[in-house]
């Protein structure tokens, strides 16, 4: 090396007053790099020997005389450290590295921001992936069972996917807008509303990260500080609602800005923030005996509207008709007087067992519990459907935290109705998730049996995802091996040679090691290993039923005194099950449904 650099200063010497510079530059670089054996030393001091730190006409010139080695491997970090020092890079070599992947790939990511915005191709081959791994560590977080699952929030500066945005994009408009468009197309193709959580958690970490220029460019950045203001806060206070409302008086009509207020409004961070927002509301005046929806409620009021947007981000984005919603006033004057009269049997409910704890007849109370929630399908029914729908799903994931199973049979019914294998993979997956994780901290008979074997099981065969959350919820749940053995044997598919389940359920073997061997689930290993599995033959626990689980109360099974062997079920049928059958499921890692 030293000989290398030598040979540079003896030529550079040579000179006077001037620098070397052009041909004879060229000349002595030349000379100095052909004995060199570290090329990025030797042009380091060729820059310093010839005065070229600042000058960006000199640098060009010497760009121009070594360039033509960008080709070589062992000499392409002498034109592409000069590419870094200079300010502005002439659009001919941009193009030319951008036309040739193998070379920009070698490039730091200063000179790989510059060749992306002459090429969007390549840009987009770099940040789709790293975009769909956000996706995917957004519902590992929130598979997290230590998780705030009320709230639906991963921290933005724990996720590395998103940093890795932040690092690509640097102070790019060009490179962030593109990122945007892209997250928009994803979320429209694939229906996962994890990607409207990266729409506001882009912008938020840009503004964490103090690149104003950049996102004050963003139509929608003032509304997604202002949401997020209010997820953290997990409130809608009258000062937000006013900034909110100043913030929509300055959108136009056909703005295109309304598609991204949509999808923000539509992550699932924020509606869960608005179902509580209105359920507590709600709950509040059954509390009090009240018994009208008071529809100048401005948090009410403004919740539903966010809600409203939110129940049309996919329509608004796939149509291009960027209008903002008007208010649901079917939802103020009918569906919300109905969920109140519902919050208020739960709070006389919760009343009487603590005034007279004797035993009572469940049947007469839960029947008119059952008609009661059963009108909650008139509401799912109705054009405007959305906010009926998510506040089903956010009355069950209460009740589910809270332990309230006696409910559970109207509203798994409910909950089947209205969701489709389409939407559990799709815009109810983080729902799902949270649904697995409270049964996996529940540890309790009945609601298991609702939520795995009602709900989720009529699905297993059509979701890779579903498998997924049932080998997790069976790895997680510290099951009793009976009853872990009753579950697997349940839930392995019956007709799937797709290697991921293969792999999926390896997972249960390395969980319970020497548990779970070939004496006691030799059907498992026997799927593991691809061999056939004959599911005709029951298990020897299925005369009766699995042991309770050691964290399950001896009432979970006072119900299951009718339990049968696994069989295929209509919904009729499935919903005629004893409520207290213990089964179980799954993990999750690998791949979502394609």
């Amino acid at each position: 090396m030293s000989q290398g650099i030598d040979v540079g200063e003896s030529k550079s010497n040579q000179r006077t007053s001037q620098p070397a510079i052009g041909e004879l530059g060229g000349q002595i670089l030349q000379e100095a790099l052909s004995v060199s054996s570290n090329p990025w030393d030797t042009i380091k001091q060729f820059q310093e020997d010839n005065e070229l730190k600042h000058e960006e006409d000199d640098l060009l010139s010497l760009l121009e005389k070594t360039f033509q080695y960008i080709s070589f491997q062992e000499l392409s970090d002498i034109p592409i450290h000069i590419l870094t020092l200079l300010p502005h890079i002439p659009d001919q070599y941009l193009q030319i590295l951008s036309n040739q992947p193998s070379l920009s790939q070698r490039c730091p990511l200063d000179l790989k921001r510059q060749i992306w915005q002459v090429n969007e191709g390549l840009f987009r081959e770099w940040a789709v992936p790293i975009i769909e791994e956000y996706v995917t560590y957004y519902n590992q977080a929130i598979q997290n069972t230590h998780s705030d699952h009320s709230r639906l929030i991963v921290k933005r500066e724990d996720n590395p996917s998103l940093n890795q945005l932040l690092d690509g994009i640097g102070h790019s408009l060009q490179l962030y807008n593109w990122c945007c468009h892209y997250v928009r197309n994803l979320f429209v193709n694939t229906s996962r509303y994890a990607f409207c959580s990266l729409r506001s958690d882009l912008c938020m970490a840009m503004h964490d990260a103090n690149r104003i220029q950049v996102i004050e460019n963003d139509g929608s950045y003032r509304f997604i500080w202002l949401l997020n203001a209010c997820i953290n806060g997990s409130s809608l206070d009258l000062r937000k609602i006013q900034e909110l409302k100043s913030f929509f008086d300055t959108v136009h009509y056909n703005d295109h800005v309304i598609g991204d207020v949509a999808m923000v409004a539509a992550s699932p961070a924020s509606v869960r923030l608005t179902c509580k927002i209105v359920y507590d509301i709600l709950y509040e005046n059954a509390k009090r005996g009240v018994n009208e929806v008071r529809e100048d409620d401005e948090s009410l009021l403004y919740a539903t509207h966010l809600m409203s947007i939110a129940g049309r981000a996919m329509d608004i984005l796939k149509e291009g008709r960027y209008v903002i919603p008007t208010p649901e006033t079917e939802t103020m004057s009918t569906f919300y007087p109905y969920l109140q009269s519902i919050l208020l049997q739960d709070i006389q409910s919760t009343t009487d067992h603590r005034d007279d704890p004797t035993p009572r007849s469940p049947t007469r109370e839960e029947k008119v519990r059952e008609n009661s929630i059963q009108g909650w399908t008139v509401h799912l029914q109705s054009a405007n459907h959305f906010i009926p729908k998510k506040m089903l799903l956010y009355y069950i994931y209460v009740k589910t935290s809270k332990r309230d199973t006696h409910v559970m049979t109207p509203l798994t019914n409910l909950m089947m109705s209205c969701l489709n294998v389409s939407e559990v993979v799709g815009p109810e997956r983080e729902f799902v998730i949270t649904l697995i994780n409270e049964n996996i901290t529940a540890k309790n008979g009945t609601l298991r049996h609702m939520v795995i074997d009602v709900f989720l099981m009529q699905y297993r065969e059509e979701s890779f995802f579903v498998q997924q959350q049932m080998v997790r919820f069976l790895c997680e749940s510290n099951l009793r091996i009976p009853t872990l053995v009753h579950y697997i044997h349940k839930t392995i598919p019956r007709n799937c040679n797709d290697a991921r389940l293969c792999q999926l359920y390896t997972n249960i073997t390395n969980r319970y090691r020497s548990r779970i061997t070939e004496a006691n689930a030799p059907f498992l290993f026997n799927f593991i290993q691809g061999k056939p599995v004959d599911f005709s033959r029951s298990l020897p626990s299925a005369s009766s039923p699995p042991p309770a689980d050691r964290h399950e109360t001896p009432s979970s099974h006072a119900m299951s005194s009718s339990w049968s062997p696994p069989q295929p079920m209509s919904p009729e049928e499935r919903v005629q099950l004893p409520s207290g059958v213990p089964y179980g499921f799954p993990t999750d890692l690998g791949n979502d449904d394609e």
